[in-house]
């Protein structure tokens, strides 16, 4: 596996991070109609991606934060992702043309009901995503190669913290891209990835 540098994979997981948050504050803005409109009936609309994405959240955010301060670490130059990480990273990552390498199910308690207060959904999520970008922060001090993190889909299951800030990136711009589609249809391939930088 490549060794990735620290300190730029860090910077660059935060710049994506911080794009994120700009657009749905953009998005947000906007009449209700446009965050509450469906691809298709049975497709979720931004504020279910949204919602969707803070279930993650609500697992990974104290997950992460208590393996940082449970093990003290020293930073390290160089991160190696691990094969599994890296296998899920990649999974989930838009591909360079804008599209998903697959269809995926959400788990039963990821997936968002149809009657949401919008307003508690997106302060919710602005809320989680700067507890994200500092946590991502914090962690230019240990060594997220050596700290573990357990997976939502089971705790038997750790995978190193590079990995899970790298694999909560992806996932988040997956859905990101699925926002896109669905208000912007029409957009080009070209201006959809322009959104993901």
């Amino acid at each position: 596996m490549q060794l990735l540098n620290t300190a730029l994979m860090l910077n660059e997981l935060e710049a994506k991070s911080r794009s994120l948050l700009a657009y749905v504050d953009q998005l947000t803005k906007q009449p209700d109609a446009s965050i509450l409109k469906k691809s298709e009936p049975g497709k979720w609309n931004t504020i279910q991606v949204l919602d969707h994405l803070n279930s993650y959240y609500d697992f990974y955010l104290p997950a992460i934060e208590n393996a940082m301060t449970r093990k003290i670490t020293f930073p390290s130059r160089n991160f190696k992702p691990g094969w599994l990480g890296n296998y899920f990273t990649n999974l989930m990552a838009p591909t360079s043309t804008g599209n998903l390498k697959s269809k995926m199910k959400a788990p039963k308690n990821h997936r968002p009901p149809d009657d949401l207060n919008s307003d508690i959904v997106i302060n919710t999520f602005n809320e989680n995503q700067q507890k994200f970008i500092a946590l991502l922060r914090n962690a230019a001090h240990c060594n997220i190669g050596e700290i573990r993190v357990p997976i939502s889909l089971t705790k038997m299951i750790t995978l190193k913290l590079g990995d899970v800030f790298r694999f909560i990136t992806a996932h988040n711009q997956r859905h990101q891209l699925q926002i896109t589609n669905t208000i912007y249809p029409s957009l080009t391939v070209q201006a959809k990835l322009a959104f993901l930088k």
